[in-house]
C-alpha cells in the first residue's frame, strides 16, 4: 500500500523537482544506505513474486544527495525489475566505484525490452483515467538521478532481461554533512 502512495505523488514531485530543482535537501551520505532501504522497501513485493533480490556491494561512497528522493528513485528501479521478473528468479542489485562515480546496475531475468520499449522507457505518461503508468516512477528516477548529476539508461535485448544502470558522481565533500542548497 506504501507503494500506490508514493506513486500517487511522482506527478507532484516530479514537477516540483523540474521547476525547481533547488528544493532537493542534499546532504553528503552513503550512497548504499539509500539503495538498502529501496531494496528494504520492495521486499514485500519480492517476497509475493517469489523473486530473490542478490546485492553485491564491490564499493561505496558518500554522494551529495536528496537521500529520501534517491531512495524513491531507487524503489521505482527495483519495482519495475521485480514486476518484469518471472517467479524463482533473481533481481541483481551491484554497486561499484568507477573513475570517480559509483555505478548501480539493477538486473533482471524477465523477457527483456525491444529497441521501440528502451526509447520511450522514461517518458512521463498518465493513462486516461488519470492513473500513473509505470512509466511515471521511471521518469521521477531519471530527473532524480540526472539532477543529481548522474546518468540512468537502460540495456536490455528481447529475451534476456533488462539492467537499469545508475552513476552517480562521489562527493569531494566527504566530511560535509548539511543539508546543502543548488544555486538557482
Amino acid at each position: 500500500m506504501a507503494q500506490r502512495r508514493e506513486a500517487g505523488g511522482a506527478p507532484q514531485q516530479h514537477d516540483q523537482i523540474e521547476r525547481s530543482p533547488e528544493t532537493l535537501q542534499r546532504a553528503v551520505a552513503p550512497l548504499r544506505a539509500a539503495l538498502e532501504a529501496g531494496i528494504a522497501q520492495t521486499a514485500p513485493l519480492a517476497q509475493q513474486s517469489a523473486v530473490t533480490v542478490v546485492a553485491e556491494y564491490s564499493g561505496d561512497g558518500p554522494v551529495l544527495m536528496d537521500a529520501e528522493r534517491m531512495r524513491r528513485a531507487f524503489v521505482f528501479l527495483l519495482d519495475t525489475a521485480l514486476r518484469h521478473s518471472p517467479p524463482y528468479s533473481t533481481v541483481q542489485v551491484r554497486i561499484e566505484r568507477q573513475n570517480g562515480s559509483l555505478v548501480v546496475r539493477i538486473s533482471d531475468q524477465g523477457a527483456g525490452l525491444n529497441a521501440e520499449q528502451r526509447e520511450s522507457l522514461f517518458d512521463q505518461r498518465v493513462s486516461t483515467d488519470g492513473r500513473n503508468t509505470p512509466a511515471l516512477g521511471l521518469a521521477f528516477s531519471k530527473l532524480v538521478i540526472e539532477t543529481h548529476g548522474g546518468r540512468l539508461w537502460v540495456e536490455s535485448t528481447p529475451g534476456t532481461g533488462t539492467t537499469f544502470h545508475v552513476s552517480l558522481p562521489l562527493s569531494m565533500l566527504e566530511s560535509h554533512s548539511a543539508p546543502l542548497r543548488m544555486p538557482a
